[in-house]
């Protein structure tokens, strides 16, 4: 199951560079944001003018409402998510987006019958609540404005995956991705009304990382849900907080601490575990 993994590593990546650009950088989320989205529309649209299909049945009424879906929920979880960031301490939002892929699989198994998969949401609970446990202190008991909100992050992504899953019926994920940006970035451009004034070449570079980046995670995200489904590929991203965490040992220097090695290595168990059933 190399697809759902390399998500995963995508995904750590991506995390990665957004902690590098909004903190170090101390780009505003809009600015940010909208920059971001113009190299990911780029990208994506030169990929999905070479590979992209889309089938007629796309066009049918159940189709396009599940496709206004995948927008409108687009739309909701990226203003949340990174507004929330800049605003909410990382330590108290950590435990919020950790829970994110146990969201994304209790909505589906609640809504897909097919995505029911018994083994599967047991191997998710177990990873997604060591990693919670391995993060979760008393302080983050408090919910202000910014956690709640990644609270509502969460549910709309989890309720996007659904939506996703359902048109990648009859539009492949070269095609369904760069219609997805497109709509999204001219809403979140109407609405923030960004300014790329003052941006340095180092700004422009990060962006475009991101773009790529971005264009990896979401096209194995999407093969990974047509191929495996969508509790299966929740399952792996599980492994996303581990490699973040693993990887800001290393590069930032962060305090290594025993109950994240634990968390890891239980993680690392049902991913492990989750080959063989």
């Amino acid at each position: 199951m190399i697809l759902p993994i390399l998500a995963a590593v995508s995904r750590a990546t991506e995390i990665i560079v957004d902690k590098e650009v909004l903190s170090r950088q101390k780009l505003n989320f809009k600015t940010y944001l909208l920059g971001g989205f113009t190299f990911v529309l780029l990208i994506a649209t030169v990929i999905g003018l070479t590979w992209g299909k889309v089938s007629p049945d796309f066009f049918k009424l159940p189709y396009l409402l599940a496709f206004l879906g995948i927008i409108a929920t687009a739309v909701g979880w990226n203003s949340i998510f990174y507004r929330a960031i800049q605003k909410e301490k990382l330590s108290d939002a950590e435990p919020i987006i950790l829970a994110t892929p146990l969201m994304v699989i209790l909505i589906s198994a609640i809504f897909i019958p097919e995505e029911r998969k018994w083994s599967y949401i047991v191997l998710a609970l177990i990873a997604s609540l060591s990693v919670i446990a391995s993060r979760f202190q008393r302080k983050h008991l408090h919910f202000n404005i910014y956690s709640l909100a990644l609270i509502g992050y969460a549910i709309l992504f989890g309720f996007e995956a659904l939506f996703v899953k359902v048109v990648l019926a009859n539009c492949n994920p070269f095609a369904l991705y760069p219609l997805r940006v497109l709509f999204v970035m001219t809403i979140l451009a109407a609405i923030f009304r960004p300014s790329f004034k003052g941006l340095s070449h180092k700004n422009w570079i990060s962006l475009f990382v991101i773009g790529f980046i971005a264009n990896a995670y979401h096209l194995l995200l999407y093969f990974s849900y047509a191929k495996y489904g969508i509790s299966v590929t929740a399952l792996f991203t599980v492994l996303e907080p581990i490699l973040v965490y693993l990887a800001s040992l290393m590069l930032f220097k962060e305090k290594f601490q025993l109950r994240n090695i634990i968390a890891a290595a239980i993680v690392l168990f049902c991913v492990i575990y989750a080959q063989f059933i």
